[in-house]
């Protein structure tokens, strides 16, 4: 696919993988840094919920406006100044610690990490708002699906280098991890702004944020990326906190310490490959019938999950993890690749390109609903009755994300 960019579109696909990678790193190092933070200033599962629901509530704000300001102002503008939101706001979050530790405050800390996350989410939109307009404008329509695809995939790259690089600067100390990040988020704004050349092509006719939310296949859409969002960015938000609850998990560090370090870089592994595999899966065996696909991989996602949460054998328990997260991300790809989708009649794409940012940013908004209240679900069910029952909890929205789809028109 790559084969077929220009050398102009190369270096935009370029910049937005960095962006995606950098935006995904920030998404998985709140879930390696949590534990940590909790231990040092006491915080319950469901107190430091909020710091993340911080996150998705900026997030739902920002995207019922974002689609209206890259309509106005184009996608450049947008991801750019997010960008720099997104280096000032892991700043602070780091710096909240360090003067939080300083005066020996919780209370303070907490605030300070409510603050930052929730200008975080704000950022975040950029990347989650601005990628599917900026791809729609920026390359030709037959490499569009395939250019989303290998981007998406940075979420599994970005979650490699979390439990790898990320881990270890942690370890050291959480808020120099977050001064790295604030770093990284810089050097992704320069080349958004020295590299991505501005475009702003105005829709053919006037489309609103209320135009997508009438539209019966965003919504279809956007339901199913609630539940699985609900599961999937959940488990990454606690995976580390679950597999440290675990009683053999627990028993096997004595001897292995970096046991869990281990599962998490094979977690994040699976979940690139999904990603990366999805799209030339569903084009070579299951062109038109990606509904089927979604289903048969939202109940695969829902059994594994199941299986995972009511054993207490090591191998069983890693197994079944990384078979229900290959089947999530691989339909969680598919959901965001759908809108791309030519219908069976030929009267276009699912999803109209003049309605793309009102549709990415509808679904969105439910997207990270979804989130928000898995998360919130989770957490108090952990702090109840341990995370283990948490997560056997996210079995059912894995079933409704995938079955919901069979209510799409058909693809050809």
């Amino acid at each position: 696919m790559l084969g077929k960019l220009t050398k102009r579109e190369l270096s935009v696909f370029l910049v937005l993988f960095f962006v995606g990678l950098v935006c995904s790193i920030d998404k998985s190092l709140i879930g390696v840094a949590t534990p940590i933070i909790r231990e040092q200033f006491g915080y319950s599962a469901s107190e430091f919920a909020n710091v993340t629901n911080m996150y998705y509530a900026s997030n739902i704000i920002m995207t019922f406006v974002s689609g209206y300001i890259m309509d106005r102002f184009g996608f450049k503008p947008f991801m750019a100044t997010c960008l720099a939101l997104l280096g000032i706001s892991s700043a602070t979050f780091g710096l909240a610690g360090f003067m939080g530790s300083a005066a020996g405050s919780a209370t303070g800390v907490l605030m300070g990490l409510l603050f930052s996350r929730f200008v975080v989410g704000i950022g975040q939109t950029g990347y989650s708002n601005g990628l599917a307009k900026a791809i729609v404008e920026s390359f030709k329509p037959e490499v569009c699906q395939g250019v989303q695809a290998i981007v998406l995939t940075t979420t599994g790259i970005g979650s490699i280098l979390v439990y790898t690089v990320f881990t270890m600067l942690v370890n050291e100390s959480w808020q120099l991890a977050y001064f790295v990040l604030a770093a990284f988020f810089i050097v992704a704004f320069v080349l958004m702004v020295a590299v991505v050349p501005h475009k702003r092509t105005p829709p053919e006719e006037k489309v609103s944020l209320l135009s997508a939310w009438k539209h019966k296949t965003v919504i279809v859409l956007g339901v199913s990326l609630l539940c699985n969002n609900m599961a999937s960015m959940v488990m990454m938000i606690w995976l580390p906190s679950y597999l440290d609850t675990i009683p053999v998990i627990q028993a096997e560090m004595v001897a292995n310490p970096q046991l869990i370090t281990m599962i998490l870089i094979g977690y994040a592994v699976v979940m690139g490959v999904a990603m990366a595999v999805s799209d030339p899966i569903t084009r070579r065996y299951f062109r038109g019938r990606e509904r089927v696909l979604a289903t048969v991989s939202g109940l695969g996602a829902a059994a594994s999950m199941w299986l995972m949460t009511s054993s207490s054998n090591l191998a069983v328990i890693v197994v079944f993890l990384y078979v229900s997260t290959f089947l999530a991300s691989l339909m969680f790809t598919l959901i965001l690749n759908l809108p791309f989708a030519e219908r069976a009649d030929g009267s276009g794409t699912l999803v109209a390109p003049s309605m793309m940012s009102s549709a990415n940013a509808a679904m969105n908004v439910l997207c990270f609903a979804g989130t928000m209240f898995g998360n919130t679900v989770v957490a108090g069910i952990a702090d109840a009755a341990g995370f283990s029952m948490g997560f056997a909890a996210l079995v059912v929205p894995l079933v409704i994300s995938g079955v919901v789809l069979f209510l799409l028109p058909k693809t050809k």
